[in-house]
């Protein structure tokens, strides 16, 4: 080999030319990718005997020399020969510090320089937020990711399935929408999709355009007695946006922003309980206010003697059982029970942390004590309903109704709950269900179901949505991300990729899709399901009933 060069440098200054020392060509880099935690192999030749083979992660670490790999590196990585020329190191389990360039060394001359890149799934460094805007005001979102392969940008408006036709603006990292705030009191809702060839995140935007405030209901109910001193809950459902504050007077006088005589504040929010005397006939104003306006809802009581107290006027029926708790806050249906009251029907209860609120109590099922958060019986309600709804609940505790998501969590937090399901379809036929577990998560986990312990007559088919966010037709939690089943299956339910019931569906459809159904037991096209409830209490030992 000595002998060759020598020659060459002879022949060269034989012919007159100077003499340039080169380096080995490198300036084409090899390029190696990989995702964090799997194996790389970087590769090196150098054919020579005498070789001193360095690697070298630059600008200055040594990683090995020879087949000697430095102590830091001893765990991770390793010289891989398989010829007497190869100098490979492989690096098993790759970092975030691996990345960058190395190179391979014979003594000082640089053979191989290797870029090391590591592949990383997109991450967000910052977006809009959601934005509350005036109507039709021109606004711009945007949407910063990371990541490599370097991540592409795309917008969508709001739909279950997003395809071609709802891209509204698409783009490369940093990409700027320009958008127009729609109507009062409207909301839409933006999606940020950052993907690149390991995978995608997304982030949703909502643009809301500003509203007055309006009192959709308002209602109060009796439920207590305290002397001369009817005991109400007063309660308003309010839309608004920003969300309006609300303000309960008591006064016949009542007139906004104006302070009067006989006219009292009472409290503010959305439920409030507050002493009416059973003499005098009252009025009640709740007032909505925001930056953008007011709107108010008047109550009018009407003076009952006591004896008749339940006949609150207020657009809610009274209780309707004879037993009256007065002086205790039960936490639940079985706490009614335990009080000596054993018939079912309607009563308030006070879950921890609450002031109360209306349920139904069943008190005759299977030793009784159940509070029935769901109950279908002529289909005089409709179930196909939005968030709202379902979060603060609809319906009539006398009839077909919807007890409350938030209630249900606040109920089911109390402790070990077990929950009973009921159903009877057209032919008069009965199955239950039951499970010894069960529990609703909080609005910030999306009110998501778990349950266990199955027994019954009927399927077990909730096992397919524990675990499962609820889900309506405006707000697509189940986790699938080509369909949304609050549209297709109908009303509100625990939706996943596996769907083997939907008690809030259509009452009494048509198309077996989108009625009420339970597998197994809604399978026979000539019956379907006509009666239905869901109710919980806290776990008994069944050798005891």
């Amino acid at each position: 080999m000595m002998a060759l060069i020598a020659c060459v440098i002879s022949l060269v200054i034989a012919r007159g030319l100077a003499v340039i020392p080169t380096l080995p060509e490198y300036d084409r880099n090899v390029n190696i990718e990989a995702r964090k935690g799997q194996p790389a192999l970087l590769k090196c030749l150098v054919d020579s005997s005498d070789a001193t083979v360095r690697w070298v992660k630059e600008p200055s670490q040594i990683i090995s020399i020879n087949m000697h790999v430095m102590s830091a590196a001893r765990r991770r990585m390793i010289i891989q020969k398989t010829l007497a020329s190869e100098w490979n190191l492989l690096i098993n389990q790759v970092t975030e510090s691996d990345a960058g360039y190395f190179t391979c060394r014979n003594g000082d001359v640089i053979v191989t320089k290797v870029q090391l890149r590591l592949l990383e799934l997109p991450t967000f460094l910052d977006t809009s937020d959601d934005i509350t805007a005036d109507e039709s005001e021109s606004i711009k979102l945007w949407c910063n990711a990371t990541g490599y392969p370097t991540p592409i940008v795309t917008w969508y408006e709001r739909t279950p399935n997003p395809s071609p036709a709802d891209v509204v603006s698409s783009g490369v990292v940093g990409r700027m929408l320009s958008i127009q705030s729609g109507s009062y009191g409207s909301e839409e809702i933006y999606i940020c999709n950052a993907s690149n060839s390991i995978g995608s995140v997304t982030k949703e935007i909502r643009v809301s355009v500003k509203s007055r405030p309006v009192i959709q209901t308002c209602n109060a109910s009796q439920v207590a007695i305290r002397g001369d001193n009817a005991i109400l809950q007063l309660w308003c459902n309010v839309t608004g946006t920003p969300s309006p504050i609300l303000r309960w007077y008591l006064g016949n006088s009542y007139q906004y922003g104006k302070s009067q005589q006989g006219v009292h504040l009472l409290g503010e929010g959305n439920f409030l309980q507050v002493p009416v005397s059973h003499n005098d006939d009252a009025v009640i104003v709740c007032e909505a206010t925001n930056i953008h306006g007011i709107d108010t809802k008047e109550i009018r009581i009407t003076a009952t003697p006591p004896s008749h107290s339940n006949n609150v006027q207020s657009g809610m029926p009274p209780l309707s059982h004879g037993c009256q708790l007065i002086n205790s806050r039960p936490a639940d249906c079985q706490d009614v029970k335990r009080l000596g009251c054993t018939t079912s029907g309607v009563y308030v209860i006070y879950p921890a942390g609450t002031d109360g609120f209306r349920v139904r109590c069943d008190q005759d099922t299977y030793g009784g004590g159940w509070t029935v958060f769901q109950r279908r019986l002529d289909g005089s309600v409709d179930f196909d309903r939005k968030w709202a709804s379902y979060q603060v609940g609809f319906g009539d505790l006398e009839g077909e109704f919807w007890l409350g998501n938030q209630q249900i969590h606040m109920i089911s937090a109390q402790g070990w709950y077990e929950l009973r399901v009921d159903l009877t379809d057209t032919r008069g036929y009965a199955w239950f269900v039951m499970y010894n577990v069960f529990r609703v998560s909080d609005a910030e986990t999306k009110y998501r179901l778990f349950v266990d312990g199955y027994d019954g007559s009927a399927g077990n088919n909730l096992k397919f949505n524990s675990g499962n966010m609820f889900s309506t037709v405006d707000q697509d939690n189940d986790g699938v991300q080509a369909t949304d089943f609050s549209s297709g299956l109908k009303g509100g339910w625990w939706f996943g990729e596996t769907n083997e019931s939907n008690l809030n569906a259509r009452y009494n459809k048509s198309s077996r899709k989108e009625r009420i159904f339970w597998k197994g037991v809604t399978d026979n096209s000539q019956s379907y399901l006509v009666i239905t409830e869901m109710k919980m209490r806290k776990w008994v030992d069944r050798r005891n009933i």
